[in-house]
């Protein structure tokens, strides 16, 4: 029971500090980072970051299971990318192109094809406030992200950005 309790009062403590740092009232955005907390989801931070459009999507998107899922597989890529880059793999390699397109369905599948959601996900790594090693890591995994989704849209033809073909 103390356990529990200790539980409880770490998850309100960092309720508070995250309510104290948002500077205005948003019981939905609450909701959101107690069911993180509780899930002890690292990046329930994150949950702050995104604007109203952005949170709407996630919660008819994902629910607890898949919204962990999703998390694990996308910090999965993100290691895979640091990998490829520190063994000095060609984003336009084979390698490099099958991760990019590996990393292209994981986004696709996360906006459900509306890309008007990319530029908000491109933040994903630069907000104000983010955990300083957060940061570091996804700017090592950009480092290889990029060229390989580059190398992945010349090999198929395809420029997501400009409405389909190269």
């Amino acid at each position: 029971r103390i356990s529990a309790l200790n539980e409880s009062l770490r998850e309100t403590e960092a309720l508070r500090e995250q309510v104290l740092a948002m500077g205005k009232v948003d019981f939905k955005r609450y909701a959101d980072i107690i069911v993180n907390l509780q899930m002890d989801d690292e990046y329930y931070w994150l949950i702050k970051h995104f604007d109203d459009d952005t949170m709407d999507h996630i919660r008819k998107r994902f629910n607890r299971d898949s919204g962990r899922a999703f998390i694990d597989g996308f910090m999965a890529l993100q290691q895979r990318a640091i990998e490829l880059l520190r063994d000095g793999a060609s984003p336009d390699s084979p390698e490099g192109i099958a991760f990019g397109e590996k990393f292209w369905s994981m986004i696709v599948y996360f906006t459900n094809g509306d890309m008007s959601m990319l530029p908000k996900l491109m933040e994903a790594g630069s907000f104000t406030g983010a955990d300083p090693s957060f940061q570091d890591r996804v700017q090592e995994a950009n480092a290889f992200i990029g060229p390989a989704l580059e190398a992945y849209f010349k090999a198929t033809g395809t420029d997501p950005f400009n409405g389909g073909s190269l």
